[in-house]
């Protein structure tokens, strides 16, 4: 409970300091632009579906679902127990306070900074994270929506990436112009205050996924003559709503084009849902599903990051971009408008043309 107090101190003041940034970069970036759609939009769902990116449970062309060969593995990975979450190491008055601090969040800040910390555990600055910052640099899927912008996302430090797969694919694994924003992001949180949208956040959360699909298939097939599509999902995208105290955890994975000549698809499907306060078995379950996800994706992050530098390291290497935007061309070559309500960016990112990398570490300790 220390350490969450105390992260609740040190990163309120910086967070309310972000928005007010925000509120200013947008002014500035808007004034005299037409509004791109974002998730806020009713038309949303429908312009990524055009673009070949479909919501949980869409149906294929026979009626059926289309979901990825691997989600029981997921799952399964999910559901291991973690040491730091056992009765002995979360006690009852934890919960309690975890209750309590839900109940009030009535702002997404107070969320972010006093409730997801309780669910992400302090092992979460380990990771190389960073939030709402604009992927201003990868291409885009349609010129007429707004750049992704995470609430949170996990991803490589891009040193681990070899120089030339950064300047190869960068535009699908590099999100910003900065170093120190992570590369190859694929894993994903939308966050939101208890009065906030659900829809929205459902609809970030098929956005992020998408491009975190993106890059790892990209990552997957660095150097390869055909890309090769085994119908397995490597990117996570999770929600966490306080109004109901539900967290919900999402699978994305890319699909071939549905005709020749045509675009990767991508499909979202929801890997389970956790109600977070009903009980402290609920809170369990869920915290160690978000805890254990965040150390799979990395494994997979890292396992494609390899692979690609090996592929660069070898003599005349024949590399390729294998983006689903190679027919539009889409790039991100302006400041977006963030989202003026709930999602918000820290600062716009520049874009640039690509100047385009295992920590293993499944510690189950918290």
């Amino acid at each position: 409970m220390d350490y969450v107090r105390q992260h609740y101190i040190t990163q309120r003041s910086q967070h309310d300091g972000d928005r007010v940034m925000l509120e200013s970069i947008v002014t500035s970036c808007t004034t005299g632009k037409t509004k791109n759609t974002s998730p806020y939009d009713g038309d949303f769902e429908q312009k990524l579906i055009d673009r070949g990116i479909y919501p949980d449970g869409y149906e294929g062309t026979n009626g059926d679902p289309l979901e990825p060969e691997n989600p029981a593995t997921i799952r399964h990975a999910l559901a291991e127990p973690r040491s730091s979450l056992s009765p002995s190491r979360f006690s009852e008055s934890e919960f309690t306070w975890f209750k309590m601090q839900n109940r009030l969040a009535k702002s997404e800040s107070h969320a972010v900074t006093t409730i997801i910390p309780y669910i992400a555990g302090s092992k979460d600055s380990q990771f190389q994270t960073a939030r709402t910052i604009p992927f201003n640099n990868m291409r885009k899927f349609d010129p007429n929506i707004t750049a992704p912008t995470p609430d949170f996302f996990y991803g490589a430090n891009s040193s681990q990436i070899d120089p030339r797969v950064r300047n190869d694919i960068g535009e699908y694994i590099i999100p910003s112009r900065r170093t120190s924003v992570p590369a190859a992001p694929n894993y994903f949180r939308a966050d939101k205050s208890a009065s906030g949208r659900a829809d929205v956040a459902q609809m970030q959360a098929m956005y992020d996924g998408a491009v975190g699909a993106r890059g790892m298939h990209t990552l997957q097939n660095y150097g390869t003559a055909t890309p090769v599509y085994d119908n397995n999902t490597y990117t996570i995208s999770s929600t966490y709503h306080p109004g109901t105290g539900t967290l919900q955890m999402y699978a994305t994975h890319p699909a071939p084009p549905a005709s020749r000549g045509g675009e990767t698809q991508y499909y979202t499907t929801q890997l389970d849902s956790y109600a977070m306060t009903g009980n402290m078995n609920g809170f369990r379950s869920g915290a160690t599903a978000y805890r254990n996800g965040r150390e799979w994706a990395r494994e997979q992050r890292d396992r494609f990051i390899a692979s690609a530098n090996a592929a660069a390291q070898r003599p005349s290497t024949e590399t390729r971009s294998l983006g689903r935007d190679e027919d539009t061309n889409v790039s991100s070559d302006t400041e977006e408008e963030s989202p003026n309500s709930e999602t918000s960016a820290d600062e716009l990112a520049l874009d640039y043309k690509s100047s385009v990398k295992r920590q293993r570490g499944r510690g189950n300790s918290s």
